[in-house]
């Protein structure tokens, strides 16, 4: 990974946001204006020298995988949406496109979804080999991929893309009490007991905060009819 990430960009631009919310609730006016305008050239660099149209690509170098399809290109969003934001800073229609990229070519291509959302994939729908974390599964990844699918709307991909990585690590694997950190398709694995994977709570907020927006919708029509 060099230059601009869409993984660090995306958390980048996650905690500037963080920074502007905090600035106003201590009421640093200064902070915020700040703040904001580095928010403002964040979003800016990001969109112009990562987004490819479909996805963003794995960084802006010049190397062969500067354009893989990488599972947690949305860590940044997925940090926001949790923390009650929605489109402030990433836009709906580029967050869904992303998540139909990952879904089809990490997920559907890479063990027909049976084992979860591999790290990287190439364009050209290879698994992407230039590291040996491009070619694992992360099993913490994949449960936060599958609470962002949840979070848009996209119950079945978030379940099907979940069960693959539990099913593997908990019926194939029985791995139920040293959960790994990483496993690759060829029945490896590495990282026992990492505590990534305590990311599938996120799966479960998911679910609280859609219901919520959803009740929320719904008052709001019925108060304007």
């Amino acid at each position: 990974m060099s230059n601009h990430s869409a993984y660090c960009g995306g958390l980048h631009i996650a905690s500037l946001r963080a920074c502007v919310e905090m600035a106003r609730l201590m009421n640093d006016t200064n902070a915020v204006d700040e703040y904001e305008v580095w928010l403002k050239l964040a979003k800016k660099s990001y969109e112009e020298k990562l987004w490819n149209g479909k996805y963003y690509n794995y960084d802006s170098s010049i190397s062969l995988h500067h354009d893989s399809i990488m599972s947690d290109q949305l860590a940044g969003f997925w940090y926001l949406r949790l923390s009650g934001h929605k489109y402030e800073d990433f836009q709906k229609e580029r967050v869904d496109s992303v998540l139909d990229t990952i879904f089809k070519s990490n997920v559907m291509a890479f063990g027909n979804g049976k084992l979860g959302a591999v790290n990287g994939m190439t364009k050209s729908g290879e698994l992407e080999i230039v590291s040996m974390q491009s070619e694992e599964i992360w099993t913490g990844i994949t449960y936060g991929l599958s609470s962002t699918m949840m979070m848009e709307d996209r119950r079945k991909e978030a379940f099907l893309t979940a069960e693959g990585i539990y099913n593997t690590c908990f019926n194939e694997a029985g791995l139920a009490f040293q959960t790994p950190e990483a496993l690759t398709r060829d029945a490896h694995f590495r990282s026992c007991g990492y505590m990534r994977a305590l990311s599938i709570w996120a799966i479960q907020k998911a679910l609280e905060l859609s219901k919520l927006e959803a009740e929320t919708n719904s008052s709001i029509r019925t108060d304007y009819v």
